[in-house]
């Protein structure tokens, strides 16, 4: 039985942002990125499993890309929700703001949250 993919709000700006910073940087890029987003996402929905890094956070790699999904395995409702998009270079503190994805709802609803 297939999983369900969610992806927060979050992630869902963290995606287009990339999406169109790529794009500007070279034509066709940016749907290059996409693409592997997108194959990813399907991926999710039959093989979610993936290394867990924070308490029940999982982190997945976006091929070809410096970016890793964060996101959480409901198994007992068959969802995947994608929390974040986040940049592996970068300071970890530039990655998490006020609006931290750690803090929103779905997480703590789900129990995927440390602490």
């Amino acid at each position: 039985m297939k999983f369900v993919v969610r992806l927060s709000d979050v992630a869902l700006q963290q995606i287009d942002e990339q999406i169109a910073w790529y794009e500007l940087k070279q034509q066709g890029l940016g749907e290059r990125f996409h693409t592997v987003v997108l194959e990813l996402v399907y991926l999710f929905e039959t093989s979610p499993f993936a290394q867990v890094r924070y308490e029940k956070v999982r982190c997945v790699p976006i091929k070809g890309f410096p970016y890793m999904f964060h996101i959480g395995i409901d198994e007992e409702l068959r969802i995947v929700h994608i929390f974040a998009l986040i940049h592996t270079a970068r300071n970890p503190e530039s990655n998490w703001g006020k609006d931290d994805w750690m803090f929103s709802e779905s997480v703590y609803y789900y129990g995927l949250a440390a602490g």
